[in-house]
């Protein structure tokens, strides 16, 4: 299924789109679930060789402005702590991969 279904717009309920994403990306990291394919994502920063990261399933996701830029949108209303804590892997992680794809 297309990642644009969730990272496309905005939804009437910030908390329902986020646990909706949370879940999809913890899924797909995990190897869980792959519905959602974060690897086609339009926008990706691409992994870099001098840059390590041992799940590239976490760059499929930690790589992708379009998945900061929803949750960073979320942040913005009712979902600021719960995005702020589900942001603390990808730092701890893959530090690098997230400040290329902010920048």
């Amino acid at each position: 299924m297309p990642v644009n279904v969730l990272l496309d717009q905005k939804w009437a309920s910030p908390q329902l789109q986020f646990n909706f994403l949370q879940h999809a990306i913890n899924s797909y990291v995990s190897g869980e679930d792959k519905t959602f394919n974060f690897g086609k994502c339009a926008k990706k920063i691409g992994q870099q060789s001098d840059i390590p990261c041992e799940n590239p399933a976490l760059l499929d996701v930690w790589s992708s402005p379009e998945v900061l830029q929803i949750l960073f949108q979320l942040a913005e209303s009712t979902c600021y702590s719960k995005v702020r804590h589900f942001l603390d892997q990808p730092m701890q992680q893959c530090p690098q991969y997230l400040l290329l794809a902010l920048a």
